[in-house]
């Protein structure tokens, strides 16, 4: 049995995980979800960034609507390099490292759920048709002139849509990796093991 603790924002309360031999536990105030290895059917591994915070997590998927959902935002310039990252980080790859020894068969979806997609998506349209749609609508008025200031703010509006339209496209075919391949991005796992005695250099000795 393995307890884990960490703190997903300043003002949120403190998640406790436990990975037990066949389940994980968290819990979070008032709210605590269990979830068997057996009954897990997707594992999703997904991060995003807006403005200066990172948001990235991992989510557990169940049967009906059994989902635990292990997630933390960072405020950090250097996220990569914050200690509460790297604890973060620490704290996934337990548990996965758990769900390898259970469910080898499972692999990782990246990237965010179906509806989060279609928001950003959406969100990214309306950016387009602002930048395309008012300098029309300002010219056919016979206001073109009084745009003239706002259509470089405009354009790149268009640009800021157009690649969020691209990055969030729902119909992108989604990534599927196995667990140890994430494993590795962390430093752990079978893979990274085996790399890491590889890696070693070999000493020969004469005779």
């Amino acid at each position: 049995m393995i307890r884990l603790s960490y703190k997903p924002g300043l003002l949120t309360q403190e998640v406790n995980l436990t990975v037990e031999d066949d389940c994980i536990t968290f819990e979070q105030g008032s709210e605590k979800q269990q979830l068997a290895y057996q009954d897990i059917v997707k594992i999703r591994y997904w991060a995003i960034s807006a403005q200066q915070t990172r948001f990235t997590g991992l989510d557990l998927s169940g049967s009906g609507a059994n989902e635990i959902r292990i997630r933390m935002n960072f405020a950090e310039p250097q996220v990569e390099e914050s200690a509460a990252f790297n604890v973060f980080q620490s704290i996934l790859a337990e548990v996965l490292e758990a769900i390898l020894v259970n469910r080898p068969d499972l692999k990782v979806e990246l990237g965010q759920k179906d509806w989060v997609n279609w928001t950003i998506f959406l969100m990214g349209v309306c950016l387009i048709f602002m930048a395309i749609g008012l300098p029309i609508i300002g010219f056919l008025d016979g206001k073109g002139d009084r745009l003239t200031n706002a259509l470089m703010p405009l354009f790149l509006a268009g640009v800021v849509g157009a690649g969020m339209c691209w990055s969030f496209r729902p119909w992108q075919k989604r990534i599927l990796l196995d667990i140890d391949v994430v494993l590795l991005t962390f430093g752990r796992g079978p893979l990274a093991e085996k790399m890491k005695k590889q890696s070693k250099p070999k000493v020969e000795t004469d005779g």
